[in-house]
């Protein structure tokens, strides 16, 4: 069965394979700098639309949208890469806020009172938790062509280069988490702008043209 993620208001449907690509392309394509990350989050945003709950919500036009979640799974896909390093272990916490918060606001990683972080949210109990089809998804991952290993180590790049940058500015302990955060947040941009961009090119069905700045 070919896999979908959107269909239009004619019946047209973009297959998942092409809108996970297409995003990926997008996010990467935007700056050179720091591409790798935006183009993990971007190739791993809607794996959830695996799930055949899914693809029957889609397909049939029944029930109510944002009903049948999609969006946690690619960052559980994330939380099983191996870790070797702590560049490695940067990458995995921006990819599973921003892949997993891609439909809504970015959350605060802590609570007010300290007591509850949102990073902690992705257990074996959490993957395995009905509502999530994770044991279907991790099946269907290997029809979509993601190269998952080869972009995450790029990923791993991208961070080693933020780091050695923010050092030779020679900033206080405060000010490297202020530039951490606002990493993430551009990571965030560029998936969103991605995405957004390619379901809006398909249900227009343009062709998406760059803008240069000059």
């Amino acid at each position: 069965m070919t896999l979908l993620a959107h269909k239009d208001a004619d019946g047209g449907v973009q297959t998942l394979r092409d809108h996970l690509h297409n995003a990926g392309d997008l996010a990467e394509s935007y700056e050179s700098e720091f591409s790798q990350i935006p183009r993990m989050a971007a190739l791993l945003h809607d794996v959830g639309k695996v799930a055949q709950q899914f693809q029957t919500y889609l397909i049939s036009g029944k029930g109510r949208r944002g009903e049948i979640p999609h969006a946690r799974q690619g960052a559980f896909v994330v939380n099983d890469l191996p870790i070797s390093n702590s560049a490695a272990e940067i990458v995995k916490e921006i990819l599973e806020l921003v892949i997993a918060k891609h439909h809504g606001e970015l959350p605060d990683c802590i609570n007010e009172i300290g007591d509850e972080a949102f990073l902690t949210g992705f257990t074996e109990a959490d993957k395995q938790n009905p509502k999530y089809a994770y044991g279907e998804i991790k099946q269907g991952l290997h029809d979509l062509d993601l190269d998952l290993q080869d972009t995450f180590q790029q990923a791993e790049k991208d961070v080693f280069d933020f780091v050695g940058r923010t050092k030779l500015l020679k900033l206080s302990k405060d000010s490297r988490y202020f530039y951490s955060g606002l990493l993430v947040k551009y990571v965030y941009s560029r998936l969103i702008d991605a995405d957004r961009t390619d379901t809006a090119y398909f249900e227009t069905k343009e062709q998406y043209h760059p803008i240069k700045a000059d």
